[in-house]
């Protein structure tokens, strides 16, 4: 089981904090970082929650399924969540407006730390800059 990774942990919420702006804006909102270690979400808003992925080791053309894990898109007290991947080989970053309707077509799994996890098709993403 892979265990707590904390420069992962340290590269995420320092995207957090450099991504901000750039995601309030595809929001056309203020969003507030959340600040807890354990939150499920990454920012809030009066309408949002939002989940930023960070990866920094391939590009968005690598993958045709991106990864959440399940426990992101619970508990989201009525507001809207919307994932946001960010891809650091080619600096884009993709937003999913999350629709309880598009699960069945989504992978479930398990990942190696026995995590739930699903995989969402690339295609439910929409670059949001050019």
């Amino acid at each position: 089981m892979k265990a707590f990774c904390s420069k992962r942990y340290i590269y995420g919420k320092a995207k957090e904090v450099e991504l901000l702006e750039r995601i309030q804006k595809s929001l056309g909102e203020i969003i507030t970082p959340t600040e807890d270690q354990y939150s499920t979400k990454d920012y809030t808003s009066s309408n949002y929650h939002i989940e930023l992925k960070s990866r920094q080791t391939y590009d968005s053309n690598h993958y045709s399924y991106w990864f959440l894990p399940v426990s992101k898109i619970k508990n989201n007290s009525g507001k809207n969540l919307v994932i946001i991947y960010h891809w650091q080989k080619d600096d884009t970053l993709w937003r999913y407006n999350f629709n309880p309707d598009d699960i069945k077509e989504f992978i479930f799994k398990k990942n190696p730390a026995g995590q739930d996890t699903y995989d969402i098709p690339k295609r439910f993403f929409t670059r949001i800059e050019s």
